[in-house]
């Protein structure tokens, strides 16, 4: 762009002052592209910087992606294990016959897979074993009470293994 196309599309501003100024710095810069190589540089330079620019952000967006993916086979990891393990929950249940109360132990799986070597204690000491439990199931044992323990806290645990490799575990409290 020649000195006359800028005035032309500076709209014909005067040449003294901000406007001259500009003018011809504007000059000076369409001179220093016109002599021949000035342009090759700038534009070797640029490239460089866009090539530098774009493998900055492919670096970042695989360190981002890879943390998805990570995040996601965790979850996939705990899906499985949820997906192989029992949840076993236990309660007192107390029924009354004609003249005397009935007191039975449920055991009940709410989780989608089998419960294996089932060991149910009362105040520390195993009051029975049960070989397996499958998936959303329940199985009761009736219980013997004496008059002897109405009225006293018990401590009952529940353990067992399944699929997940993580041994299962429940405790509770309950009076007779």
């Amino acid at each position: 762009m020649t000195g006359e196309r800028w005035g032309a599309w500076t709209g014909g501003l005067t040449s003294g002052g901000l406007a001259g100024d500009l003018r011809r710095l504007m000059d000076t810069v369409f001179q220093w592209f016109a002599q021949s190589g000035h342009a090759a540089v700038v534009t070797a330079v640029l490239s460089v910087v866009a090539l530098a620019v774009a493998i900055w952000s492919w670096r970042k967006s695989h360190r981002v992606q890879k943390r998805l993916l990570e995040i996601e086979q965790a979850r996939e990891t705990e899906r499985l294990m949820h997906s192989r393990a029992a949840r076993l929950t236990a309660k007192l249940i107390k029924e009354w016959t004609s003249d005397y109360p009935r007191y039975s132990l449920e055991i009940r799986n709410h989780g989608p897979a089998e419960a294996k070597e089932i060991c149910v204690s009362l105040d520390g000491g195993p009051i029975v074993d049960h070989a397996e439990l499958g998936p959303e199931s329940s199985v009761r044992h009736l219980l013997t009470v004496t008059k002897d323990e109405t009225g006293k806290t018990h401590k009952l645990q529940v353990t067992w293994s399944d699929d997940s490799g993580q041994p299962g575990i429940f405790r509770t409290t309950f009076a007779i």
